[in-house]
């Protein structure tokens, strides 16, 4: 009986002994990732993608390359790398997975990259970076941690051609669209509006380094610019950066204009070669009669025109040569009387051509039918106004009639789409008070424009 209990005894002994031994045995070989990069089972490299001499501004694709004998469990990931004086964008979130023998064994492999570009010419030093694995190791499960590679450096260099250039990119294509071009030999009326919308795309460029698309001032024309679109897009792993401005000018002054040219430098890395994406000056005229006027409208104009400037020429003669020429000239009294007359009616004709003009735009505002609106509106304020001052000048301390005024822009030039609730719609009520302002402004009678 007691050789029975010895015999229990030192087989429980031996079981815990056994297991004591295995847990301790599995603690000492535990791995780590530094472990298997120390057994030459894990290794991770990296090296510089792009070929030949590297250009400032250029893309400069870093590759880092991770090697395991077994296979990965989790995808790689890259920490962020800052270096001094250049522009580094994000890892690609995909990795390219591959394989390759070793030795007569077949190593899996993932490689991750980014891109960066070196703002000036010099030496860069690609620190360390730190790489996270995880790999499904033979023995020990999982083993995940974070690896480094070695620092790398590069120089870059600068063409004399770019020395004295501070804004240019480095590109193997540039493209520049431009829609809706001012055209020399077409005559703009007063009211016209033109939309032009200018395209700077790149490849390998993204859109936070493509040069700014600037726009002039110009007297006499309002300039409503939306805001800027800057979209970084991807066509087969390739990166695309766009650059897209959208302005709309509306004409308010007759006269000359012009807009500069644009030069865009950009620097083509595989022929060497210095390359410019250009907008051409531009030059049009507008002219003082209102758009949509037909024949008979223009012919009416130039004859008020030429009355008014009659009439300005004689009142002062008039007053000082009537006594005389009742004195002198009693036979020419009746062909004064006539002048007078005729005077009168060229004066009551335009006041009923300004009145009628003045129901057109109401009755535009209406039929919500603003650009025809703007048209008749303008015409109102070109007969009253004698040319002294534009539309908008004669709005300047009235917020809440100037305020209409620029919903009717916006409504008139489809700066605005409205619904058909839309509280930024016209009534007639708010067009009477354009009509009152341009009246006031310009010390016309009221009763002209409104009655």
């Amino acid at each position: 009986m007691n050789a029975l209990i010895r015999l229990f005894y030192s087989t429980i002994y031996s079981v815990f002994y056994l297991c004591l031994t295995l847990i301790i045995s599995t603690q000492a070989n535990a791995k780590s990732v530094q472990d298997l990069m120390a057994e030459h089972k894990l290794t991770v490299d990296v090296r510089l993608k792009t070929p030949g001499d590297i250009i400032a501004k250029q893309a400069v694709v870093i590759s880092v390359r991770v090697l395991t004998e077994r296979w990965f469990a989790k995808g790689t990931r890259l920490k962020t790398v800052d270096i001094a004086n250049a522009v580094v964008l994000p890892a690609s979130e995909l990795a390219i997975n591959g394989s390759k023998r070793i030795n007569g064994t077949t190593w899996a492999s993932q490689i991750r990259e980014f891109t960066l570009y070196p703002m000036s010419a010099g030496e860069y030093k690609l620190p360390p970076i730190a790489v996270f694995v995880s790999i499904n190791s033979e023995l020990d499960g999982t083993v995940a941690g974070e690896v480094f590679t070695k620092p790398l450096s590069f120089n870059v260099t600068l063409p004399e051609t770019l020395v004295t250039l501070e804004n240019y990119v480095v590109s193997d294509d540039v493209k520049l669209d431009i829609e809706g071009q001012f055209s020399p030999e077409k005559v703009y009326n007063i009211g016209d509006a033109l939309t032009q919308t200018i395209t700077l795309r790149a490849n390998n460029v993204p859109a936070m380094m493509l040069p700014i698309i600037k726009t002039a001032k110009l007297d006499g024309i309002s300039i409503y610019q939306q805001p800027e679109q800057i979209t970084d897009d991807n066509d087969r792993g390739a990166l695309i950066g766009q650059r897209q401005q959208s302005r709309t000018f509306i004409f308010e002054q007759a006269g000359e204009y012009s807009l500069p040219q644009q030069v865009f430098y950009w620097w083509h890395p595989v022929k060497k070669q210095l390359q410019t994406a250009t907008i051409p000056a531009q030059q049009w005229t507008v002219s003082s009669l209102p758009a949509n006027a037909d024949q008979q409208s223009h012919s009416i104009l130039v004859q008020l025109e030429l009355f008014s400037r009659k009439i300005k020429l004689l009142d002062v003669l008039i007053v000082v040569m009537s006594l005389l020429l009742f004195l002198v000239f009693r036979q020419s009294l009746r062909r004064i009387y006539r002048h007078f007359k005729a005077i009168y009616v060229a004066n009551s004709a335009k006041r009923n051509y300004i009145k009628k003009q003045a129901l057109c735009f109401i009755e535009a505002i209406e039929s919500k039918e603003y650009s025809l609106a703007c048209c008749y509106l303008y015409k109102v304020h070109d007969l009253q106004s004698a040319k002294t001052s534009s539309l908008k000048q004669l709005f300047i301390g009235r917020p809440i009639e100037g305020e209409i005024l620029a919903r009717l822009f916006s409504l008139a030039y489809q700066l605005h789409r409205p619904n058909a609730d839309d509280n930024l719609l016209i009534n007639k009520q708010q067009a009477e008070l354009l009509l009152k302002v341009i009246a006031k402004r310009t010390r016309a009678d009221k009763k002209s424009l409104l009655s």
